[in-house]
């Protein structure tokens, strides 16, 4: 390559008002092949170095208008005048004065005429040889320059479609194809590549791209081979020819040159190798290594995204199935919890469901000396019911189970009924029972829960107030607010013990030496179920020995002053009804059970049929059709859902539709919906209140209320 190829002619500029002058310095400067550029003002030589650089300025000092020491002053405020080399020619002013005049205008050199045709074209030359020489060092930086912008602007592109591809793409294969369609625009050369990625100790190929035919299910142990050497050594491996490892065969068949691989490596690990190959170079050039390299290490970034992304969707999938596979374990415990409880309240209800029943019998002809004692019987039996209830209900709420059952509801005779059960109760501990009530009206809430509220605090305060201490219970509207207040004179609250009183199975006293029992669940009862009617509870006390008031504030929802329910206006008590003419087929596989509803209604004038089991119950059914059916649910072989669900599907004219009371001491809210669900009309849990159950036969019956 000649200089002329290399970059264009150099110029040299010729300034002298005479053209004899500029003709001679022509003459002499033609042999050096540069371009002469004639100027015959000082005007004009300006304007001519304003338009282009020059390699160098022949300059003559004698000029009219503008001396030659001028031209150059000027010439160097020039853009390309600054530095150009400036040669002044005299024939007059040859004294050593002038000459340093030039110099210190910027002059390289100072030459008088006549001048030595050869020295002065030697030393054009020089200039003319070191401009070229700079220009080419310019040209090739400006290259050098170019190349590295397209080199940068190559790279932004793939590092786009790289990451766009990891952005968009969910399915490795794809991305990896996506990869490879980059690596080979990466290279000129490239016309092949493939990507394989680490599983354990061995590399396998994963995604092929060119002429060649590769098995994609080929490996090789990290370690051997091409590939395996270059994630062994984490580092870049080229290779002309692809002779020297047996796993280039997948990449040489179709006469593969040279071959570039390079680690894929995510935090230092390495997760595949990446590989382009050629069928036209040798070898590929540094750039393209370079930027190869570069986009690998973009590349191993998207991969080890997607491989941990899916990583990620794996441990997802599996947690939510630990999760799904716990929930299920933790239904099946929450579910054999309840069977538990379930089985446990049956089998304490049915005892005490008996017990109660024949104390509230013999109470009413028993001598005083033994009704004192039956009394003690009934009300620990009513106590041992209601601990049955706490524990059930705590779990409920514990569970998430709880309801209510919204209604009206007559809060005068929810507050009174709860007083009035417990009235005995003060009176053997000779505690003073003090009731206030104002008018109340109705609201919409829960009766049973309501009740139990009262009878939770009233309860509680009895037990902890001595003999002749007080409970005063008063219950007022105040607003449209209902504020009931229930305050001892009993042993007060220890003030460490006030932030836990409303805590489930905490006691102030939980030693084995303590003078009340129970469980210390009634006023975490409470708390929860006046919280379900959206309405607050607080206690406070003085200290202890200074008694305690439980103050409750329920919001009233109007609603139309009518009973709660159907059941409650056909509840009077047992003495009102009687059930002269009736025939009641009672199935309970309990014999005292059995023996006390036997005698209850035949006190009220009913015939009554016993049953031990469905299938004798079913017997009595075809001899003879009773009016009412009252079974108990817990019966062995044939429970008394199959039971109710068996005489469904009989004729009315044998029994069919006879109306059914299930009695059971299951008596969790699922259980009266599965007993109505299955064809019983009523629902009475164990223990059984027995004037409650005369009334509701009366009322499926249809018996008018009369005095007995």
């Amino acid at each position: 390559m000649n200089a002329e190829q290399r970059t264009p002619l150099a110029s040299v500029l010729l300034v002298d008002d005479t053209p004899a002058n500029l003709l001679v310095l022509a003459a002499v400067l033609k042999p050096l092949g540069a371009r002469l550029v004639e100027a015959k003002s000082g005007i004009e030589a300006l304007e001519c170095v304003r338009r282009e650089p020059f390699a160098a300025v022949l300059l003559d000092v004698q000029m009219p208008d503008m001396d030659g020491f001028e031209v150059a002053r000027r010439m160097r405020e020039t853009e390309y005048g600054r530095e150009v080399p400036i040669l002044f020619l005299t024939a007059i002013h040859r004294d050593e004065a002038y000459a340093r005049r030039g110099y210190a205008s910027g002059a390289a050199d100072y030459i008088t005429k006549p001048f030595n045709v050869d020295v002065l074209r030697a030393r054009v030359k020089a200039f003319v040889d070191l401009f070229q020489q700079r220009e080419e060092i310019r040209k090739a930086q400006v290259e050098l320059r170019t190349r590295e912008r397209d080199e940068a602007v190559r790279r932004l592109v793939a590092f786009e479609r790289i990451a766009t591809a990891a952005l968009e793409t969910d399915e490795l294969g794809v991305l990896l194809r996506e990869l490879l369609d980059v690596f080979l625009g990466a290279a000129d050369a490239a016309d092949s590549a493939m990507v394989l990625l680490r599983e354990g100790e061995d590399l396998r190929v994963r995604a092929v791209v060119g002429p060649h035919e590769v098995d994609e299910g080929f490996s090789v142990r990290i370690g051997e081979g091409f590939c395996g050497t270059i994630a062994a050594g984490k580092q870049p491996v080229e290779m002309e020819g692809a002779l020297s490892f047996p796993d280039c065969a997948c990449v040489k068949s179709r006469g593969t040159r040279a071959l570039y691989g390079v680690p894929l490596l995510h935090f230092g690990e390495v997760v595949g190798v990446a590989v382009i190959g050629s069928s036209q170079a040798s070898r590929f050039a540094d750039l393209d290594k370079r930027l190869f390299a570069a986009m690998a290490e973009r590349a191993a970034w998207a991969v080890a995204r997607h491989l941990q992304r899916s990583a990620h969707e794996a441990e997802r999938a599996a947690l939510l199935e630990r999760e799904r596979a716990a929930r299920a374990e933790a239904e099946l415990a929450s579910l054999a919890k309840d069977q538990f409880l379930a089985t446990v309240s049956h089998e304490l209800r049915t005892p005490l469901n008996a017990i109660l029943g024949w104390a509230v019998l013999a109470r009413q002809k028993a001598p005083p000396q033994v009704e004192r004692a039956l009394s003690v019987i009934e009300r620990n039996a009513r106590a041992q019911a209601r601990i049955i209830d706490d524990v059930l209900d705590i779990s409920r709420i514990v569970s998430g189970k709880f309801r209510l059952d919204m209604v009206p509801t007559n809060l005068v005779e929810v507050t009174q009924a709860a007083v009035e059960s417990l009235r005995p109760v003060a009176e053997s501990r000779g505690v003073k029972l003090v009731v206030r009530l104002g008018p109340l009206g109705f609201t919409l809430g829960d009766p049973e829960r309501l009740q139990q509220v009262v009878w939770n605090l009233l309860s509680n305060a009895i037990k902890f107030t001595p003999k002749d201490g007080e409970v005063e219970l008063s219950a007022c509207l105040r607003g449209s607010k209902l504020l009931l207040r229930v305050r001892d004179t009993g042993q007060g609250i220890d003030p460490a013990f006030m932030p836990h009183l409303f805590e489930a199975f905490r006691q102030a006293d939980g030693s084995t030496a303590r003078r009340h029992g129970g469980l210390g669940l009634g006023l975490a009862l409470v708390k929860q179920m006046v919280q379900a009617h959206g309405g607050t509870i607080r206690a406070a006390s003085d200290g202890v020995g200074k008694g305690a008031t439980f103050t409750v504030e329920l919001p009233i929802r109007s609603t139309p002053a009518t009973r709660a329910s159907e059941d409650e206006s056909a509840a009077p008590t047992e003495k009102q009804v009687r059930l002269s003419g009736l025939k009641v087929l009672v199935v309970d596989d309990e014999e005292d059970a059995r023996s006390l509803l036997r005698r209850v209604l035949e006190e009220r004038g009913a015939t009554v049929t016993l049953a031990a089991s469905s299938d004798e119950a079913l017997d009595d059914l075809s001899r003879s059709r009773p009016d009412v059916l009252v079974s108990d649910i817990g019966l062995p072989g044939m429970d008394g859902y199959a039971l109710i669900r068996s005489i469904r599907t009989l004729p009315p004219e044998v029994g069919g539709r006879t109306p059914a009371i299930a009695l059971t001491a299951y008596a969790r809210s699922e259980d009266s919906q599965r007993a109505f669900a299955a064809g019983f009309q009523r629902h009475v849990p164990k223990p059984v209140d027995l004037g409650r159950l005369v009334s509701l036969i009366a009322n499926l019956c249809g018996i008018p209320l009369t005095e007995a």
